[in-house]
């Protein structure tokens, strides 16, 4: 028998190469750090019983020059906003939330609107025809500017779009039915 060792090469990945000449995207640094709302309100406690110095070597200890400076003045402006940083610190719900956004604040259609394209779309399905989301969106457009709404302010966003199903109940789902539709099957169902 014949003992012969291959040695393995390693060949290029296949793929489509890089057209850009030059070193890859540098790796992302992630230097904005997020706190919940009860962290900042442990940090405003800590601040009122040690100060800002031991505060920031508590809490930010891997912070140092540039960071340690733009970290105070962060501390600075929670102390600007303790009553709200307490309220959300102190509520089940909102104490894990990195920012406030209250409800409203995005442009959205006005509720009679709203209602009358779920309407739409109820008496679309009655009638066999299938509602698409993109039937939705143009629908949804329409009825801003019906509304007045700047056409740049509301845009029927794929996230508003899942509002309007959660709020109406609806779920878009594909067809399972398996066959062939005849002509007369689509009279029977327009009759």
């Amino acid at each position: 028998m014949d003992n012969t060792w291959v040695q393995s090469v390693r060949m290029k990945p296949r793929g489509r190469p890089r057209l850009k000449p030059g070193p890859a995207q540098p790796p992302k640094k992630f230097r904005n750090d997020l706190m919940s709302y009860e962290m900042k309100w442990a940090v405003l406690q800590s601040f009122d019983e040690v100060g800002m110095a031991g505060t920031l070597a508590r809490y930010f200890p891997h912070h140092d020059g540039g960071r340690l400076d733009s970290t105070r003045k962060k501390m600075h402006q929670w102390t600007q906003n303790r009553v709200l940083i307490r309220d959300k610190a102190t509520n089940p719900k909102t104490s894990a939330h990195m920012c406030s956004r209250s409800l409203g604040m995005a442009t959205t259609l006005p509720r009679a609107s709203e209602e009358q394209l779920a309407q739409w779309v109820r008496s679309m399905r009655t009638d066999g025809v299938p509602v698409t989301p993109r039937m939705i969106q143009v629908m949804a457009l329409e009825m801003a500017i019906d509304a007045g709404i700047d056409e740049r302010a509301f845009t029927a966003s794929w996230s508003w779009f899942q509002g309007f199903k959660k709020r109406f109940k609806f779920t878009l789902r594909a067809r399972t039915r398996i066959g062939q539709d005849s002509q007369r099957d689509g009279e029977e169902t327009l009759a």
